[in-house]
């Protein structure tokens, strides 16, 4: 009986164990972590990075900026990648678009451009369409009392990003 009983319990530890395995994420990802880069299997050699220019205010937007990670992303991947990228060819190119969201999380028209460009339109249209098409975002955080925030996205086509540390001024 007893025998019995400890058959019973390992295998239900083995059930649990195999389950846990089933329901965990293949890649778990820090809660604090800001999204910096992606490659998806669809398109594996490309990448972004989020950066936020404006003072903060003492406020915490880290959720909000990986919604607005998100969403670019999901534009770009999704509906503005350049044919060149879609068919596999190497064209390279890091760009870098700029833009603010005011506080009803919709873009200041004026606001979105390009300011390191890749040289390769191709390329700049993309990520400039990957940004107008994923607004509006959320709001902005209500205890923020600034009218907008300023974000850079920086793109990477077929080239791996190089996170360079700021240096102290």
């Amino acid at each position: 009986m007893f025998l019995q009983s400890q058959r019973c319990l390992l295998v239900l530890a083995l059930f649990a164990g195999a389950l846990f395995q089933v329901v965990q994420p293949a890649h778990p990802q820090s809660r604090d972590a800001q999204p910096q880069s992606s490659g998806t299997s669809k398109h594996p050699n490309i990448a972004a990075s989020l950066d936020m220019v404006s003072d903060k205010d003492g406020i915490d937007f880290k959720a909000y900026l990986r919604e607005v990670y998100f969403s670019v992303h999901k534009s770009w991947v999704g509906y503005n990648m350049p044919p060149s990228i879609e068919k596999g060819l190497p064209l390279q190119g890091k760009n870098t678009v700029e833009f603010r969201i005011l506080r009803d999380g919709n873009i200041q028209k004026d606001s979105l451009k390009m300011i390191a460009s890749s040289q390769k339109s191709e390329l700049d249209t993309a990520s400039l369409g990957a940004v107008r098409e994923a607004a509006p975002f959320g709001h902005l955080p209500e205890k923020f009392s600034e009218p907008f925030i300023v974000l850079r996205m920086t793109f990477y086509y077929n080239m791996l990003p190089l996170f360079e540390s700021k240096k102290s001024q």
